[in-house]
C-alpha cells in the first residue's frame, strides 16, 4: 500500500498540472495521504461525503461557489482487493473532474497486487469472502458472482446454512492460555476445524466453509434440485450430524450445529442462516457437549412459550402442587424421570439406559407418577404433552 501511495502521490501532481484539476486522496479512515490541494480547501467539510462515497462505492459531485466562481468536488472511490481509496477532484467542470477520477482508477486497477506487495488471495480467503457476502443483509450481487465464478461455485443450485457455534470448554489448558493473550492458538484451532469440516465425505467442492462472526464455523451446502425438498433436508441434518462427529477431535471446543431451509436462490442464504442461528440461540446455554437442535427441538419450547398465564396457573401449577405434595424433599424426581420416559418412546429399557435407573426402578417410579397425576403419556398425546409442558413450567422456576 505505501508503494501505492508513494506512486500516487508523484503522479497526480503531474496531471493535475496538466489539467488545472485539484487533486487529493483519502485513505478508507478519511486521512489525507499527501497533502491536499489548496483549490480542495477544508478536507473536514468532505467528510460526510466522503463516507457516503465509499458506502455507496460509486462516483458523486457536488457544486459549490468560491471567490473565482463556480467549483465542482467529485469523489470517486478507488476499491479493489484491499485497496479502499477515495479521489477527491475540484475543477471547473464535472466531466473533466470524472475522467480524470476514473482514470486514476483504471490505473489502480490494472496496478498487479505483486506491485503492491499484496500476496494473492487463497481459496481460504475467497471462501470467507464470499459467505460473508452471501449472509449479510444487503449482498454485494457483483461480488458475489465474482467470487462464484472464481471458485467455480454454481450459484444455480438450492443452498443451505449448516452453522455450528463453538464455545471454548472450560478448566483445561487451553483455555489458560487463552486468557493469558494468545489468542494465535484460537486462531490454528479454528483452522484447524475448517479443514476438518472441508474433509467429510458428505462435502464436495461445491461446498463453502468458513469461520463466520468469530465464532460460528458456516457451511454452504449445494444440493440437486431434482430431489425432494424433503429428502434435501434430512441429508442436511445427516451431514451436519457427520460434521459434529468428526469435531470429537477438538475436546477443548464444543459445538451446537443447526441448519436452515434450503433455499433455490443464493440471495435467500441470509434467511437459511438467521433460521439456523436462532434454532441454536434456544438451546446453546443449556448444553455442554457437541449437540444439533432441530426444528422439532424447540417445538415444545416455542408452543409453551405461546400459553396463556391463565392456563398455566389453572392447570400446570396445580399439577406442579400435586408432586411438591407428595415428595416436598425432592418434587421434580417423579417428573424428570417421567419426561425422560416421554422422550424415548415410552419405553422402560431404552429410559433405563438414557438416565442409568434400573428398568423396575423407572418402571415404579413411572407408575407412580402416572397414579398421582392422573397423566398417562401411554394411552393419551395430549397427557404425553402436558408431561413436557410441566417439565418447562418447572424448570423456568414458576
Amino acid at each position: 500500500m505505501k508503494r501505492l501511495i508513494s506512486f500516487l502521490s508523484t503522479y497526480i501532481p503531474t496531471i493535475s498540472e496538466l489539467n488545472d484539476i485539484g487533486i487529493g486522496c483519502w485513505d478508507a479512515n478519511l486521512i489525507p495521504l499527501f497533502p491536499v490541494p489548496v483549490s480542495i480547501g477544508n478536507c473536514e467539510q468532505y467528510k460526510p461525503l466522503l463516507s457516503h462515497a465509499l458506502k455507496i462505492q460509486r462516483p458523486l459531485s457536488y457544486s459549490t461557489e468560491r471567490d473565482n466562481g463556480k467549483l465542482v468536488v467529485s469523489i470517486v472511490p478507488v476499491i479493489k482487493d484491499d485497496i479502499r481509496l477515495l479521489i477527491v477532484l475540484a475543477g471547473k467542470n464535472e466531466e473533466a473532474n470524472l475522467a480524470i477520477g476514473e482514470s486514476i482508477a483504471a490505473l489502480v486497477f490494472g496496478i498487479s497486487r505483486t506491485f503492491l506487495g499484496l500476496p494473492e488471495p487463497t481459496s481460504e480467503d475467497k471462501h470467507a469472502k464470499l459467505i460473508t457476502n452471501l449472509l449479510i443483509d444487503q449482498p454485494d450481487i457483483s461480488t458475489i458472482l465474482k467470487l462464484s465464478k472464481s471458485l467455480e461455485w454454481d450459484n444455480s443450485l438450492e443452498h443451505a446454512v449448516l452453522a455450528f457455534k463453538f464455545q471454548r470448554n472450560t478448566g483445561d489448558y487451553f483455555n489458560i492460555n487463552l486468557d493469558l493473550g494468545y489468542t494465535s492458538s484460537e486462531e490454528r484451532i479454528k483452522d484447524s476445524v475448517v479443514a476438518t469440516i472441508k474433509r467429510n465425505k458428505y462435502l464436495s467442492s461445491q461446498d463453502l466453509v468458513s469461520v463466520y462472526l468469530d465464532n460460528y464455523i458456516i457451511v454452504i451446502k449445494s444440493l440437486y434440485k431434482e430431489n425432494e425438498k424433503l429428502t434435501n433436508q434430512l441429508i442436511i441434518k445427516n451431514i451436519a450430524l457427520s460434521i459434529l462427529n468428526s469435531l470429537e477431535e477438538f475436546p477443548t471446543l464444543f459445538f451446537v450445529g443447526s441448519c436452515g431451509t434450503i433455499k433455490s436462490e443464493f440471495l435467500e442464504l441470509n434467511r437459511s442462516f438467521v433460521e439456523a442461528k436462532n434454532l441454536i440461540l434456544h438451546k446453546d446455554n443449556d448444553l455442554e457437549k457437541n449437540a444439533f437442535v432441530s426444528p422439532e427441538d424447540v417445538l415444545i419450547e416455542t408452543v409453551f412459550s405461546h400459553l396463556e398465564s391463565s392456563f398455566t396457573e389453572f392447570y400446570l401449577e396445580a399439577l406442579a402442587e400435586i408432586l411438591i405434595n407428595e415428595d416436598p424433599e425432592n418434587p421434580r424426581e417423579l417428573l424428570e424421570i417421567a419426561e425422560a420416559y416421554v422422550d424415548n418412546a415410552m419405553n422402560y429399557s431404552q429410559t433405563s439406559k438414557k438416565i442409568k435407573l434400573h428398568r423396575n426402578t423407572v418402571n415404579m417410579k413411572v407408575e407412580k407418577f402416572m397414579e398421582i397425576t392422573a397423566l398417562n403419556p401411554q394411552k393419551s398425546f395430549k397427557d404425553a404433552l402436558s408431561i413436557k409442558l410441566l417439565a418447562l413450567y418447572t424448570s423456568h422456576g414458576d
